[in-house]
């Protein structure tokens, strides 16, 4: 992944495209949900460019299946929040956040945990 990343940035760079510093993510809250799960994250940087307002959107994506970032809004130049999916079906463990945006922004990676589901017991008596 990081192999598709640098390569995807050599091309921008190769044909002339301005690419920002890399962000670096100095922290991920919270940096983990239960399968099955939706919440609001907030991703945050205090070196290298942040997150630049380019009037364009950015993106959340999580390595692996299963996890999904959507309404990611750009709340100040040190942080970013995302609505994170988990399916039931994600496969419990660490996997790799990257943020991306216009002009060939990318972030540093980070991690995030998928934790297996809480299952309830009942006793009966």
């Amino acid at each position: 992944r990081v192999l598709a990343v640098l390569q995807a940035v050599l091309i921008l760079v190769s044909l002339g495209v301005p690419v920002s510093t890399m962000a670096a993510i100095t922290s991920v809250t919270p940096d983990n949900l239960n399968q099955g799960a939706s919440g609001s994250i907030t991703i945050a940087s205090s070196t290298g460019n942040n997150f630049p307002n380019s009037g364009s959107p950015y993106a959340v994506s999580f390595s692996g299946t299963g996890v999904t970032a959507a309404i990611v809004v750009r709340q100040n130049a040190t942080q970013l929040t995302a609505v994170v999916t988990v399916t039931a079906g994600a496969t419990p463990g660490l996997r790799t956040l990257t943020v991306t945006g216009a002009g060939g922004f990318v972030a540093q990676e980070a991690t995030f945990t998928v934790n297996a589901a809480k299952v309830n017991s009942t006793t009966s008596i």
